[in-house]
């Protein structure tokens, strides 16, 4: 689907980049370059009656539908991610499906490029459009409409007022807006560096003490330490440092300790080893409910809402306010030799996913809660635990959700059909190693088409 991108092209931090298109100067430098000059006046020509134009438009019900799409499987529920949101986000940055970021996307308005071999042509003409994001269409860019568009892309409130403040910083009116002309240059980056500057401001806003506990940041680390760690933005994060470790990260260190041989077998004497040894604090051969919080929350990284829930009924099996070896062996079911190590991931993702169901509102608010749809779609697809949100969420199902449209009576119009193909060619983008510029190939395709007609005689 096609929306206005704006502020989204610039890097809000420095990093590695210098020059005007960098950091949060970058920013403000990018919203007072003057308009550009189009060669067409194609507002003029919309204006005046042209079929040509008025019939290909993609209708509010098709651009709803592709919305919904968006919504069921990225944003909301037990498919909400943050890395969901930066999905929606790429998708909708790359209008013309070329691999870069730049003026002709923020330009293209919904539908209403010319096709003529589906994907063909799609940025060769397009039609002056004021940003989405002015809905008032007043000229000027305020920090509301700048809020709603990215809570819009599933981002918090929070996140959208810091990322306005800090980078339109000096340039805000008095009622905190910004001016601008209805067609705003953009500078051209490549899909893959605008993809790490989008990452690299949450990194930065995650960085400040008011994002303690913000939705965004607690699916920050799944992003960048399992889905995109190659990102220069997400560099800093490790497995050692404990508030950017992921999920996948605190089950990998747990299941360590459960094998300290390595041979994939969890013992009755290596996990009791483990427990009376490191996890009871004071030596006491207990090892009670704030040992085991401790342990949990703070060594290994989970939540504090699993940490302490897991105890109760859970690890201490006979309810006796102790971890010890009788609880191990009814872990086990008596079989003393052991189990596969993979026992624990297994069954502490059963748990937290069972835990996040019960309470919905945990998407939001618990860490592991807001990273296990990720983690279980990149790791555990198999798995049974998986199934409801493998069934529902991610990208491959958006994809799926939006290419079935026309199946479903929906955006049926040779344009609409276009714009499905197309949001098809930029989620494939993201799957999938690098970028495949379409708009290219589709020129190189027309290129030997017209070529085989002139030798056929046929043009």
């Amino acid at each position: 689907m096609m929306l206005i991108t704006t502020l989204s092209f610039v890097p809000l931090m420095a990093g590695d980049c210098h020059g005007p298109n960098c950091g949060l100067q970058g920013l403000m430098f990018w919203l007072t370059q003057p308009a550009p000059k189009p060669l067409v006046d194609w507002q003029a020509l919309v204006s005046s009656g042209s079929d040509l134009y008025r019939k290909e438009e993609v209708s509010q019900e098709c651009a709803s539908a592709i919305e919904q799409c968006a919504q069921s499987t990225l944003l909301d529920g037990r498919c909400k991610s943050t890395y969901g949101s930066f999905l929606r986000s790429f998708t909708l940055a790359d209008v013309n499906v070329d691999c870069n970021v730049d003026a002709e996307d923020t330009l293209a308005p919904y539908g209403k490029c010319r096709f003529s071999f589906g994907a063909c042509d799609v940025g060769d003409d397009f039609i002056s459009a004021s940003s989405l994001i002015d809905t008032n269409k007043d000229g000027h860019l305020c920090t509301e409409e700048w809020v709603e568009y990215q809570v819009s892309r599933g981002f918090t409130r929070e996140f959208g007022r810091w990322e306005w403040e800090a980078g339109t910083s000096g340039l805000r009116d008095a009622q905190g807006c910004v001016t601008r002309d209805a067609h705003r240059s953009a500078r051209r980056y490549s899909l893959a560096d605008w993809r790490n500057g989008h990452v690299e401001r949450l990194v930065a806003y995650c960085q400040t003490p008011e994002a303690q506990g913000n939705r965004d940041c607690l699916g920050l680390p799944v992003i960048c330490r399992d889905l995109l760690p190659s990102l220069a933005a997400c560099q800093g994060f490790t497995r050692d440092n404990l508030r950017t470790r992921s999920l996948k990260d605190a089950l990998d260190i747990q299941q360590a300790f459960t094998d300290p041989n390595q041979d994939g077998i969890s013992s009755a004497d290596e996990v009791t080893a483990n427990i009376l040894n490191v996890y009871d604090r004071g030596q006491d051969g207990c090892c009670d409910a704030e040992d085991w919080l401790v342990r949990y929350r703070d060594v290994y990284g989970f939540s504090e809402e699993f940490s302490r829930g897991s105890f109760p009924g859970g690890a201490d099996r006979n309810s006796d306010g102790c971890v010890d070896r009788q609880d191990v062996e009814l872990w086990f079911a008596g079989n003393l030799n052991g189990t596969q190590s993979t026992y624990f991931p297994d069954l502490f993702l059963f748990v937290i996913t069972s835990m996040c169901e019960a309470n919905p509102e945990w998407y939001n608010t618990v860490s592991d809660c807001a990273q296990v749809t990720d983690t279980l779609l990149r790791y555990y697809p198999e798995k049974s635990y998986s199934s409801a949100y493998v069934e529902q969420c991610g990208a491959k199902k958006y994809q799926s959700c939006v290419k079935l449209l026309p199946l479903r009576g929906q955006c049926t119009k040779s344009v609409e059909r276009a714009e499905v193909h197309l949001e098809g060619l930029r989620i494939e983008n993201q799957l999938t190693q690098g970028c495949v510029n379409h708009r290219e190939a589709c020129r190189l395709r027309d290129q030997r088409q017209a070529h085989v007609m002139r030798v056929l005689g046929m043009h």
